[in-house]
């Protein structure tokens, strides 16, 4: 019994140890704003943009959401694309978000399963396109008092033009690849249950010098 425990013990090893250069474990982590009151820049149609520079955390975005006032504006055509910029000002992401898939008021998720770089500067750009109207509003908070780490020491523009101590209502979340010793940990638990799993279901046992 012990060794044919031990060999499986191997053999799991090197299937885990194979397993984990294929997959990252990653843990969300979520950032956004203090709470503040909201403002709304009311239009972003018709080359209307608005841009939020920031700095991410962690270098895969899971979700870049954005707060949005959809009540007012024509939902029935046109959508919302986002960009992201480099600090080369070069475009390295683009999504266009329907209008009638938007909440008439609430989070809209503008971004998926951007690979950008922890500690580098990029830029979020919001244009309205193909739409009746104005399109929807977007929120925005007081630096001051709302700014996610994201956004601290950078600008809001509207236009190109800084909208002074403001930044953008938005969320931020990551998926933050486990440490390698968080690694270690997983694989000692599934060592430990499958020796208890073996030890309660053994596949032989000497029986008057018996093999069964």
């Amino acid at each position: 019994m012990k060794k044919l425990t031990v060999i499986v013990w191997a053999i799991m090893t090197l299937v885990f140890f194979c397993i984990i250069q294929m997959v990252i474990i990653r843990k969300p982590i979520i950032s956004g704003n203090q709470v503040s009151y909201e403002k709304m820049i009311l239009s972003v149609a018709y080359g209307y943009q608005v841009s939020q520079s920031f700095v991410p955390q962690y270098d895969y975005v899971e979700q870049i959401e954005i707060f949005v006032n959809a009540l007012e504006c024509d939902k029935s055509q046109g959508s919302l694309v986002a960009s992201i910029f480099d600090s080369e000002k070069t475009q390295i992401y683009k999504n266009e978000v329907s209008l009638d898939e938007m909440p008439d008021y609430g989070w809209v998720t503008v971004a998926m399963d951007a690979s950008l770089q922890s500690g580098e500067v990029y830029y979020l750009t919001l244009e309205a396109v193909g739409t009746m109207d104005n399109g929807p509003a977007i929120a925005f908070y007081p630096t001051s008092i709302a700014a996610s780490e994201e956004e601290k020491e950078q600008i809001l523009t509207y236009v190109d033009v800084p909208v002074g101590q403001s930044v953008l209502k938005v969320r931020f979340q990551y998926g933050a690849e486990l440490p390698k010793t968080d690694y270690v940990v997983y694989y000692l638990f599934l060592s430990f249950v499958t020796f208890m799993i073996l030890s309660k279901f053994p596949f032989w046992k000497r029986e008057e010098g018996v093999m069964v």
